[in-house]
């Protein structure tokens, strides 16, 4: 018989939905949602174009409104089912606190699983809140040592923490990836409509805080300083006004800014790529640098990027720097881009490091994690 696990979470993003596809083929797994595709309107629908397969999906509906957030108070008669484990992907919704709350005060075990996590200014309230809550659970589920630091500084226990390679690529992908390569780079140029000798790409949204959560706006400022035959490939979705404007009145032909696409199309773009950054002034995660590392692209990335702070090495995998320095980012591309040896070393050891975070690899260490609290609970 399978082992029974409820797992707690906003929404259905596609990675979450792979990764549940996976593990529900091992175990009797039920995903209570608490939000609808419909309700993410800062994202496309077709990124959201995935089936639920292995799992039994539960989108929660009786609700309290919080402005933005809802309490579903419907999550309780969840809980008091029987399962063999709980967990939990994130603290902060009403939903998870109340369900949280109600687990403490009936000794039940359950895991808080953290994508990533970063410290920043907050008054004593808002600590005491983030302390209250993520020091509840009985175990912790980390996807790093960034990750942990944040876990310890809210009060989680460090013997009691647990890692798992959190990503969104399958084993497929990097077989796919590997056999795509032997395409030659001026081919793919060719297909996809480039002309510029150098390629730098970065891969978000506009609609995440209009372009500057992203350090879209550092990008263009570099692209002016950078030789015209330098191209930067913004990719995720329609830029905004305000960014159109800036690329019109400062005349900077060498950036490009290109639809959403699907993976399939967006690894063309790695592909043909020289460099990838990401100049994010806050991403818990940002899933694009474990995509960029498997396509052996060298990496830039903020101190305010998980992905980078839990995976890169500086200067062996990639490069880490403060956000907003404009300086350092521009120092590192004229250093790196031109010189093929150290692209091909640092992309090189990039993959090397991101060679293991697959789906499938996340499904064995969940695996190892509930035998290991099956063990402990009975002993």
């Amino acid at each position: 018989m399978k082992n029974k696990v409820l797992f707690l979470t906003n929404y259905p993003a596609p990675y979450r939905v792979d990764f549940f596809n996976e593990w529900g083929k091992q175990v009797d797994l039920t995903v209570l949602f608490f939000e609808s595709t419909t309700e993410q309107t800062h994202r496309s629908q077709e990124w959201f174009d995935k089936q639920y397969e292995n799992f039994t999906a539960v989108f929660l509906s009786k609700n309290i409104r919080f402005r933005r957030k809802k309490l579903c108070t419907d999550v309780i008669k969840y809980l008091k089912k029987e399962w063999d484990m709980i967990i939990s992907g994130g603290y902060a919704e009403p939903t998870q606190m109340l369900a949280f709350t109600w687990l403490k005060h009936h000794h039940k075990s359950f895991f808080l699983e953290m994508d990533g996590g970063l410290t920043k200014e907050e008054n004593i309230f808002q600590r005491t809140i983030k302390q209250h809550f993520i020091s509840m659970p009985t175990g912790w589920i980390s996807s790093g040592k960034a990750t942990n630091q944040y876990l310890l500084y809210y009060g989680a226990q460090e013997k009691k923490i647990e890692f798992y390679p959190f990503t969104s690529l399958k084993e497929g992908d990097f077989a796919e990836t590997e056999k795509r390569k032997k395409i030659k780079k001026s081919d793919l140029k060719t297909k996809l409509g480039i002309s510029e000798d150098k390629v730098i790409i970065s891969v978000g949204r506009f609609s995440y805080k209009r372009g500057y959560g992203k350090g879209f706006d550092l990008l263009m400022r570099l692209a002016l300083e950078l030789d015209k035959q330098t191209g930067v490939y913004i990719i995720g979705d329609e830029p905004t006004q305000e960014f159109m404007e800036m690329k019109k009145e400062n005349k900077i032909t060498n950036i490009h800014f290109i639809e959403f696409k699907q993976k399939d199309e967006l690894l063309d773009y790695y592909l043909a790529a020289d460099l990838f950054v990401l100049l994010t002034r806050e991403d818990v995660w940002g899933l694009v640098i474990n995509e960029a590392m498997m396509c052996r692209l060298p990496v830039i990335t903020t101190n305010r990027c998980g992905a980078g702070l839990n995976l890169i090495t500086n200067e062996k995998n990639g490069y880490i720097v403060p956000t907003d320095n404009y300086i350092d980012v521009l120092a590192i591309i004229k250093d790196v881009l031109p010189n093929d040896r150290m692209l091909k070393f640092i992309g090189n050891n990039g993959f090397d490091t991101i060679r293991n975070y697959t789906i499938e690899e996340m499904v064995k260490s969940h695996n190892k994690i509930l035998t290991n609290k099956q063990s402990t609970e009975g002993a």
